[in-house]
């Protein structure tokens, strides 16, 4: 008979990790490939508004004035925590056009 406090096996490759990092695999099993904003969406975090200065990105868009963007809060640390859990082959991503000229997103999916 189990007793009631009795833990589940962690595989090994899922050992050590941070509560974030298995938040982050639990959302990827549960709604498969995502970004880093689809995460930060599901997670909750809020948004905070950007400022371009780089004149150059500026002029080439033809923009006379400073471009604002929202970026969502802790969009960095996401990105950390899923690089620790590449580098561990735990995750891998890819890219996937969206239609429009600028860069392809990045999706991010369990590594099988």
């Amino acid at each position: 008979m189990a007793s009631k406090t009795e833990k589940k096996e962690i595989p090994l490759d899922q050992q050590d990790l941070t509560s974030l990092q298995s938040s982050i695999l639990e959302k990827l099993k549960e709604l498969g490939p995502m970004t880093r904003d689809q995460l930060c969406e599901e997670f909750g975090f809020g948004k905070h508004k950007t400022v371009s200065t780089d004149k150059y990105l500026l002029r080439e868009k033809g923009l006379r004035y400073q471009e604002v963007n929202e970026q969502y809060d802790k969009r960095t640390t996401i990105y950390d925590n899923l690089e620790k859990m590449e580098k561990r082959k735990l995750v891998e991503r890819f890219s996937r056009s969206n239609g429009k000229s600028g860069r392809p997103l990045v999706y991010w999916k369990i590594k099988k």
